[in-house]
């Protein structure tokens, strides 16, 4: 969740808008009420199937994620290719434990 925070706050400040308007706290509360949200509405979905990757794991080691989601969609995608154009230096709001 902090990295979540810290993510919303550089986007916040990105766009000129008060990052400081809510603490984290308050930011983390609503974030995962909606998350709830959502889950539960997929859940409730019978046409819809979700598959949850974590984006720091598929940064880490993409191949196999890949695989997992060319799996999920039927197969038939290029999955070396997929893992090829990952980009770890999109990961800038790593944890301090990540």
């Amino acid at each position: 969740m902090s990295e979540i925070l810290a993510s919303q706050r550089k986007m916040l400040a990105r766009r000129g808008e008060d990052a400081d308007k809510m603490d984290d706290a308050q930011m983390a509360a609503l974030f995962e009420k909606h998350l709830r949200s959502v889950e539960a509405w997929l859940a409730e979905q019978p046409n819809f199937s979700t598959l949850y990757v974590h984006y720091s794991e598929v940064l880490a080691d993409p191949l196999p994620h890949a695989e997992k989601i060319n799996a999920f969609l039927g197969g038939g995608l290029n999955v070396a290719e997929m893992a090829t154009v990952v980009d770890p230096d999109l990961y800038r709001n790593r944890g301090e434990t990540a």
